[in-house]
């Protein structure tokens, strides 16, 4: 019987590359509930999503988009709640709130 030999693989020497986008999160709130978003460049993304109590979720945009929306509902008012990213970070484009 013949023995077969395997040579094991080279070891590497190149690191793994750097990430070249760094994503900011924040907390955005408003009375009818809140969110937490991040940013990756100018792309906005919705991690989360929380209504307050007597609130609902009734339609979500979570991108990545340059836009993203939660919209919360109760029985007096319905808020929209818009983020975009400026300088890399998440802010609240609009916070709509009809009745």
């Amino acid at each position: 019987m013949k023995k077969l030999s395997v040579a094991a693989p080279p070891a590497s020497t190149t690191a793994a590359p750097e990430p070249t986008a760094t994503s900011v999160q924040r907390v955005l709130a408003s009375v009818a509930g809140s969110i937490v978003a991040s940013c990756s460049g100018n792309l906005v993304y919705l991690r989360s999503w929380s209504p307050a109590q007597g609130c609902e979720v009734t339609r979500v945009r979570r991108g990545p988009a340059v836009e993203a929306a939660v919209t919360f509902r109760s029985q007096l008012r319905r808020v929209t709640l818009e983020v975009r990213c400026a300088s890399g970070r998440p802010v609240l484009e609009s916070d709509s709130g009809e009745r």
